[in-house]
């Protein structure tokens, strides 16, 4: 079954009903959890939310990965105020990159989503094991020219992060080797 919902700023989800007998932390007295019981139940399901607290931190997880991870660009983008010219060449390769690599503007996509419309139609759907799982529409299938088989949104987040955390770790490098450079300049 799967249950359409509609929140505050017209964000919109589409869930996936748990399985029947599902146990969730938020009912462990056994069965579907009692706000999805509630959803399952209504008439027209307007205005439904069955997001428990596992689906709540998940959605949350998810936004921070894509706002937050984002950010790392913005701030790495400060070091060009020390040394425009340096830092164009050094970021021209990183920037071209993220500009054409599919998982990155699927990103850089979702944050725009979040930001603007507090997120974009996503599905929720519950594996075996009862856990939920956040997907959102068109995920990508390619990230630095590697296909991408899982695309369960919190892989594709794994992904960003290693990518974002690669990023920061070569402009912690070039940051050293530019305030050496720029400490021998002034010394001279």
């Amino acid at each position: 079954m799967l249950l359409v919902t509609a929140a505050a700023g017209g964000v919109a989800a589409i869930f996936k009903a748990p399985p029947t007998g599902a146990v969730s932390r938020s009912s462990r007295r056994g069965g579907v959890s009692p706000s999805a019981r509630t959803c399952q139940s209504a008439s027209h399901n307007k205005g439904c939310v069955i997001l428990n607290r596992d689906g709540l931190r998940i959605h949350l997880e998810i936004f921070g990965c894509v706002v937050f991870g984002h950010d790392v660009s913005y701030v790495i983008e400060g070091l060009r105020h020390f040394d425009q010219d340096g830092f164009d060449a050094w970021w021209r390769p990183w920037r071209d990159e993220m500009a054409t690599d599919p998982l990155l503007r699927y990103f850089h996509k979702l944050r725009t989503q979040i930001l603007k419309r507090g997120g974009p139609l996503h599905i929720v759907e519950y594996a075996d094991d009862h856990r939920p799982i956040l997907r959102y529409p068109e995920p990508p299938t390619e990230h630095r020219g590697l296909q991408v088989t899982n695309t369960e949104l919190d892989h594709l987040c794994s992904l960003y992060l290693k990518y974002m955390t690669d990023l920061r770790r070569y402009a912690v490098t070039y940051a050293w080797e530019l305030h050496e450079r720029l400490d021998t300049e002034k010394a001279n």
